[in-house]
């Protein structure tokens, strides 16, 4: 498939059905069912039993047996294949000393902490395991953001502090909740000292580009770990309110290849997303809809947790950017492979 651009030849969608002509391509005649190209061999971190837990290393993203789609467009293909490229992890073990991997997270040690650091996460969850495991093993005073529970109906004995409000590109309120600007609660923070931990369902995805768009702010984090959802939008998210589907596919797939320019990919879950997901069984017939983005084997990363580490505070093959384009395969220490074998659900 052709990749690259949101248009096809000619400047019309290029999208190809089985039993009808090309639409938008103006060809006439039966035209054959998507046929996935020939891909690269890959293995899974974990074969079995692996749990839905974060992986180092670039993702294993084989492609389904056969085209499950009843159709084939070339730009959502495209947009899958730049989000699987983004989400690819050149960190090694040895360059962070050690990975910590807790649920969706994956952190590098040799960032972690800090003597003037503070966690700061946002979710609608209850509990928050980032912010627990924030406070509890690295000994960060954490702040958790959350503006669907009342915290007096929250335990006493929590490890952090939790406020009733959410986290957003700016103050404001909606649907009855409350919501504070990321640059507000970040005011007064120095250089490398915060971790910070976000989902664009909950914060949106213009906190992202305010973020993206902020030297200062940038310059605060040394980790970042964000709950992509590709394709939704928060009602507070005006500039993303009356954006076509593939304009608002493009301004998010943006965020996500930006975020590199700072921070390097330690780890995501869309591996064992991907281990997850059984076209055979979900699309026997192979006649399922197309989702939003997809990549040349027909998997959506539609949602994915990452975990970044700030560039600067992690060199790559001992130098800064060196190797960052080789591939990864067999990447992995035995110790660490035997340190995800080992994990377990959060309680």
């Amino acid at each position: 498939p052709r990749l690259g651009g949101v248009e096809g030849e000619g400047g019309e969608e290029e999208t190809s059905s089985p039993g009808g002509g090309a639409r938008g391509g103006g060809g006439g005649g039966d035209a054959e069912r998507h046929v996935i190209p020939p891909m690269p061999k890959c293995s899974y971190t974990l074969t079995q039993g692996g749990g839905q837990v974060s992986r180092p290393g670039v993702p294993c993203i084989p492609p389904a047996p056969e085209w499950p789609y009843l159709d084939y467009t070339s730009w959502r293909n495209a947009l899958g294949e730049r989000v699987i490229k983004a989400l690819a992890g050149h960190v090694r073990q040895t360059d962070c000393k050690s990975f910590k991997i807790m649920g969706d997270f994956t952190w590098c040690s040799k960032a972690m902490g800090g003597k003037t650091a503070l966690g700061v996460s946002s979710g609608n969850t209850e509990r928050d395991i980032w912010s627990e495991k924030m406070a509890r093993m690295f000994r960060v005073p954490t702040r958790y953001h959350n503006c669907y529970v009342d915290p007096e109906n929250l335990e006493e004995s929590l490890p952090y502090q939790v406020y009733p409000t959410c986290l957003a590109a700016v103050k404001t309120d909606a649907e009855s909740r409350d919501y504070e600007a990321l640059e507000s609660v970040l005011a007064g923070r120095g250089a490398l000292s915060v971790h910070l931990n976000l989902d664009t369902e909950v914060s949106g995805w213009e906190i992202m580009e305010r973020l993206l768009a902020s030297p200062e702010t940038l310059g605060k984090l040394r980790t970042l770990d964000v709950d992509f959802h590709i394709g939704s939008k928060a009602s507070f998210d005006q500039d993303f309110q009356d954006l076509a589907e593939p304009d608002l596919l493009e301004r998010q797939v943006q965020v996500v290849e930006k975020l590199l320019r700072h921070f390097r990919v330690v780890g995501s879950t869309v591996e064992v997303y991907r281990q997850g997901w059984h076209p055979e069984q979900d699309c026997p017939e192979q006649a399922c809809n197309e989702p939003p983005l997809y990549t040349n084997g027909g998997f959506s990363p539609q949602r994915f947790a990452v975990s970044y580490v700030k560039r600067e505070l992690v060199a790559i093959g001992g130098g800064p950017g060196a190797g960052e384009e080789e591939e990864e395969a067999g990447h992995l220490t035995a110790a660490a492979l035997d340190e995800i074998r080992q994990l377990k659900h959060p309680p």
